[in-house]
């Protein structure tokens, strides 16, 4: 079931597609800072916030879109 939340905020960036072969050894995977940012002030106001970070998860744009539409119900997606 899908979490419902009233922010989804997506990290969409793609490592394998921007350093190819080196972005499975060699690529730093960087927190989502701005994410991270507008999350903790949206929580302060009161809203249910979650962040996806599809480079955390090494995810491909597709499959970041994929997840956030059947892992969240969310009422907003920035």
């Amino acid at each position: 079931m899908a979490e419902p939340v009233d922010i989804l905020y997506i990290n969409p960036g793609n490592r394998r597609q921007i350093y190819q072969g080196l972005g499975d050894e060699f690529c730093a995977v960087e927190p989502p800072v701005f994410p991270g940012l507008y999350a903790t002030y949206a929580r302060k106001k009161g809203a249910k916030v979650a962040i996806l970070d599809g480079p955390a998860y090494n995810l491909s744009a597709e499959e970041t879109a994929s997840r956030a539409l059947s892992d969240y119900d969310a009422k907003l997606v920035a």
